[in-house]
């Protein structure tokens, strides 16, 4: 590490970063304490004046300790963007033995502020996603980001599973594409769903919601089940994951399943939504029988409502 002060160009590398702080729900004021951090990294002067509090934080980066840490959650944020800052603003230099995790954490970081900023964007808008959802589609959408063929979502209401799928394909595979297929009527039926309806135009809201990532999403606007085959051609090369959250009985798996076959590519990965959900009637049975009856298909795991089917073809 360098002894030299820090400067301005540090101050201004976090000062950049506070949008994204606040755009993730994290509390801003993490980016001062970062440079109090740094601060007493680089200098004996300031190590020596820092309350114990700084001091203990600083230690975790000396020596870059940090980094023998098996998981980078395992500090706090100020640390973690007073390492960020410190690499970007070159006061901070890896040692050779070193650049190989440095590289880990530069991938990691602004991917972890990412997917923050989506999920409390997601939030904000309403719908059904439960706790440790977004994590799992962005960890599928790492499993695939090596495949050809963009992603699938069937069933996107107002688009808060869009938001995270899009908003992780910007981070992960931006070159793909989010496709959505929806009627855009659950909620507009008030005889059905009288709590969600009051004549809302759900489209327009989709819209809206999703509009930070609209370059890269392809809408179609119909059933499913009538717009498998425009779909299969909108995507040119099929789908490296499919996304189901349109329909929940096992009626509904039984007509989608067969016709989102053909649209998923080898090695890719198919998630169901409720794959348990007694609300809807229990159709776990259904979608068991239908990976049984093709070996290429295996159910790879189980999160909440969730299940990941992995395509081995």
């Amino acid at each position: 590490m360098r002894t030299n002060d820090f400067g301005d160009i540090a101050q201004s590398s976090l000062q950049q970063m506070r949008p994204k702080i606040a755009a993730a729900g994290w509390r801003v004021e993490s980016a001062d304490e970062a440079l109090d951090i740094l601060s007493a990294v680089t200098s004996h002067a300031s190590y020596a004046s820092a309350s114990a509090a700084i001091r203990s934080k600083a230690e975790t980066l000396l020596q870059w300790r940090y980094l023998d840490y098996w998981y980078f959650e395992g500090a706090s944020l100020s640390v973690q963007l007073a390492l960020w800052a410190g690499l970007e603003s070159g006061v901070l230099e890896a040692p050779p033995a070193r650049r190989a995790r440095i590289a880990e954490f530069v991938a990691f970081f602004p991917r972890q502020l990412a997917l923050e900023a989506a999920k409390r964007a997601s939030e904000i808008v309403g719908g059904w996603i439960f706790p440790g959802e977004a994590e799992l589609f962005w960890e599928s959408l790492d499993t695939v980001s090596p495949l050809r063929g963009d992603v699938l979502e069937i069933g996107s209401w107002v688009g808060r599973s869009s938001i995270v799928l899009a908003a992780g394909l910007q981070a992960i595979s931006p070159s793909k594409r989010l496709h959505v297929v929806d009627d855009w009527c659950f909620g507009g039926q008030p005889a059905l769903y009288p709590y969600l309806s009051d004549a809302r135009d759900l489209r327009a809201e989709f819209e809206e919601n999703t509009s930070p990532w609209r370059q890269n999403i392809v809408i179609h606007d119909g059933l499913f089940q009538n717009l498998a085959a425009q779909i299969a051609k909108a995507s040119g090369v099929g789908f490296s994951l499919v996304f189901h959250d349109a329909g929940h009985t096992p009626a509904d798996f039984s007509r989608d399943l067969p016709l989102i076959e053909p649209l998923l590519n080898p090695g890719g990965c198919l998630i169901i939504h409720d794959y348990v959900s007694k609300q809807f009637g229990e159709s776990r049975a259904t979608i068991d029988a239908w990976i049984a009856a093709r070996p290429a298909m295996t159910l790879e795991r189980t999160l909440s409502t969730c299940a990941v089917i992995r395509n081995k073809a």
